[in-house]
């Protein structure tokens, strides 16, 4: 990974490769983000759906 942004770099496509890190940047954090909203709705729908045994992938 680091030898590839080395070579964008190093090629002058400096604009590339920062849509590409930024692009990179912003997949992880929306990935992050996602799992933690996963992981508190899934939460509150345990609470509320214990009697009916429901689960909310």
């Amino acid at each position: 990974m680091l030898e590839i942004l080395k070579y964008i770099f190093s090629s002058g496509w400096i604009f590339i490769g920062t849509v590409i890190i930024i692009y990179v940047v912003g997949e992880v954090i929306s990935t992050i983000v996602t799992n933690i909203c996963r992981t508190i709705i899934a939460c509150k729908s345990v609470k509320y759906s214990k009697d009916t045994n429901i689960r909310i992938e």
